[in-house]
Parts: C-alpha cells; structure tokens; sequence
C-alpha cells in the first residue's frame, strides 16, 4: 500500500507515477488496476484536516492580503464567500498529477496540494452565468441588447478588456474527506454499429464528494464609474446622440422588466447608474447553483452559499 502522508497530495502523487511509470505505460491491465485502485483507496483515506492543519492561517492571510491589496487599488466593494459542494465536483479533467494515472483529471493546487477551484474557472461561470442573465432579462423586457450591453461593459466584453470583477481562487475549507470515486462508461467507439454491440469499458477517475467547503474573494471595481451621491454611474458607455438612443431605451426597459430596476436607475440629466453590487451578488447566487467546474448538466460541479460577508481593510 502506497502512502500519501503528508501535506502536498501533488508532490506525492507525481513520485508515485514517476517510481510506477514503467507499470502504468507498460504493465498488465491487471497490475494497472491494483495500482490504481491502491491510490484511490490512499486518496479517500485523505482528510481536509490532514491538508490544512499546516496551512489554515496561511490561507487566511493571503486572503485577508488579497482584499486589502484590491482595496487600495480601486476596489470598493470586497465580499468573501464561503461555498459548498451539493454534487460531486470535477473540473480540470484534461490536465494534473491524477490525469497521469486515471485518464481524468482533478484541479489539485500546484503548490498547496489540496483540492481547489482555479479563479480563471469562478470567473468563466461568472460571466457565462451574468451574460445569460442579463439575455434573459432583456427578453423579459421587450428591449433588445440593452442590460447586455451594460453587463458586457462591466465584463470588459465591450473591446476594452477592462473587467470591473476580481476573483481569486477558491481554496479548500473543509476538514473532512476530500476525495471519492467515480466512473466514466462510454458506451460507443468507432467500431460500434448499434446498441447491441456495445461493450462499456468504465474509466475510473476521482472526483470531489458532497459537503466539501472552499472559500474566495470577489472584488468590485469602480474604475470606470463616476461614484456620488447618485451612487455608480458609467462612464464612456454611448457618448453624443448615441447616449440619447440608449437612454431611451434604458428607459424603456425599466418599464417592461420591473427586475432590471434593481440593478439599474436614470439619476439626474439621464445618468445611468448601475448597482453592481447587488448584480454581482445575485449572479454569484444563480453561478453557484447551475454550476461550477464540468459535467454541470449531468447534476455535478453544483453548490450552496454558506456565507457571505462584506470585507473591511484591515
């Protein structure tokens, strides 16, 4: 039995593969499967405690660095969640020490070791989740194009590039087990002609169970608001009579979707103001319940908010 003892899963895994190469690329299947199976059962044996006596108030460091950091640099609004898997997770398949041994990745911390979900992947459902909202929205509305305008220039989708919301990644908060098997079983190959021939193979793989917590930082930015008493406004979105057509038309969809006069309001000489902080946060809401990570439409990869707290500079 191989153990896993320590506090970076990573490192542990690689020297395994690295000793056991030869086995995994050249071995008898059957040899393959004893490997495999030794380092599911060392994984499930595996404990948040174990991974985060070391580093607990470490993380909490970072994380209290990382929202003073976005704090002094134009972020006006920081909110720290804390979330929980309702499925399985998966994510980061193609890619990682676990994708050398099961054909299956896992998203692993390159340093930290543990379980975590990459801030490129937070940001990705963020916008994926924002964008469809505000689609909807505007359906609802009657008024094309014009919330998702607004939610494309607050995403940085306008040509800019400058994107108004910070993630950073999500790192493992939870003290019990980590790891748990799964199977892919693909029923059809190129030499497959109908139903009746199908032979699966299943592919075991590891995936993150139920109940796991993670935690991470969203930031707000207000770069390109104008901030005051009418509260955020923005800045270089249509100029000239083009702001006098859009104004209209924001106009118009506050009447058609009362919902959108919760994220948005005509203040005085028709400046819009837009409430990201609410948006970003009922997005955050939607974003954890279809999904994080892959195979969302088969029901994994979903979570629930445990908390949400509005961060202060320390």
């Amino acid at each position: 039995m191989y153990r896993l003892d320590g506090v970076n899963i990573v490192s542990k895994i690689y020297m395994l593969v690295k000793h056991k190469r030869g086995l995994l690329m050249e071995g008898d299947s059957r040899r393959r499967f004893i490997f495999k199976h030794e380092i599911a059962n060392e994984l499930i044996s595996i404990e948040g405690s174990d991974v985060l006596a070391p580093l607990e108030r470490h993380i909490d460091y970072v994380l209290r660095g990382l929202s003073n950091s976005l704090k002094v640099n134009g972020y006006n609004r920081v909110y720290k969640y804390i979330i929980r898997t309702k499925s399985n997770l998966t994510l980061d398949r193609e890619s990682g020490p676990l994708h050398l041994v099961y054909d299956v990745g896992l998203s692993l911390h390159p340093i930290y070791g543990f379980p975590y979900i990459p801030a490129s992947s937070l940001k990705g459902a963020f916008r994926h989740t924002a964008l469809r909202y505000a689609s909807y929205l505007d359906m609802r509305s009657g008024v094309k194009d014009v919330f998702s305008k607004l939610v494309k220039w607050v995403l940085g989708l306008d040509g800019s590039g400058i994107s108004h919301i910070y993630f950073s990644d999500a790192y493992l908060h939870s003290k019990g087990k980590l790891f748990t098997p799964d199977i892919l079983n693909p029923h059809y190959k190129d030499d497959v002609e109908n139903e009746l021939s199908v032979k699966p193979v299943p592919i075991p793989h590891i995936v993150i169970p139920k109940n796991v917590d993670f935690k991470f930082i969203m930031g707000l930015s207000n770069r390109r608001f104008s901030t005051g008493d009418d509260g955020w406004v923005l800045k270089g979105v249509e100029s000239g009579v083009g702001a006098q057509e859009f104004t209209k038309k924001v106009s118009q969809a506050l009447e058609g979707e009362p919902a959108i006069a919760k994220y948005l309001d005509l203040a005085d000489n028709d400046k819009i103001v837009f409430n990201l902080d609410q948006f970003s946060r009922d997005v955050v809401e939607i974003m954890v319940e279809y999904g994080i990570g892959a195979k969302t439409s088969l029901g994994y990869s979903r979570f629930e908010i445990l908390a949400e707290n509005n961060l202060e500079v320390d």
